[in-house]
């Protein structure tokens, strides 16, 4: 079982798609700490020219984070338009890249648990203690001490073993290995 989980998550780094940003309603409808952030007692329209003028998605993400009234916010005004229908409120990114995804990450490294680590490949949090993560990792980690979130920090950081093995799998193009590799990730459907 071990084995077909660890391929399973192989074949999701290959066939790796983004989607915009989201804060699930299941985050937002959850129970609520009491707030006393005075951010939070602003009026409306200063709070939109906040969100406003925070540059990247990134930035506005990371807001978001920080308290279920703004993951509420974030959600509610991501997708209002002007009024000519065609602009957004919020400048919007033509897509969403790892690198976008990767800056968030990077900023809320503070806040993850010791045996979890930034894979700067596949953009998500790995976790040290599972057996089906287990393995070498790989990269440099000189070049990302300073929370560099670029291209090259992807190309170069530091990746999980399961990045390197989908690394591996991707150079054997011409092998059979491969060809297995690709029939098992076009049966498989990404949620």
């Amino acid at each position: 079982m071990t084995q077909f989980v660890r391929a399973n998550k192989i074949v999701k780094r290959i066939k790796y798609h983004l989607k915009e940003p989201f804060i699930s309603q299941a985050v937002i409808t959850s129970n609520r700490a009491p707030q006393d952030s005075s951010f939070l007692e602003l009026p409306l329209e200063i709070k939109l020219n906040i969100w406003k003028r925070l540059p990247t998605v990134a930035d506005r993400l990371s807001l978001a984070l920080t308290c279920k009234e703004n993951a509420e916010m974030f959600e509610d005004i991501k997708d209002v338009r002007l009024r000519d229908g065609i602009s957004f409120l919020l400048p919007k990114p033509q897509r969403t890249t790892r690198v976008h995804r990767l800056q968030v990450l990077v900023r809320l490294q503070t806040w993850v648990p010791d045996d979890w680590r930034l894979c700067y490949r596949c953009g998500q949090y790995i976790n040290l203690s599972d057996p089906v993560n287990a393995g070498p990792w790989g990269g440099d980690t000189n070049i990302v001490s300073n929370g560099l979130a670029t291209d090259r920090a992807m190309r170069e950081g530091p990746r999980c073993a399961l990045c390197i093995a989908a690394d591996h799998v991707e150079m054997t193009r011409h092998k059979n290995t491969y060809k297995k590799y690709v029939k098992l990730a076009n049966s498989v459907r990404l949620h």
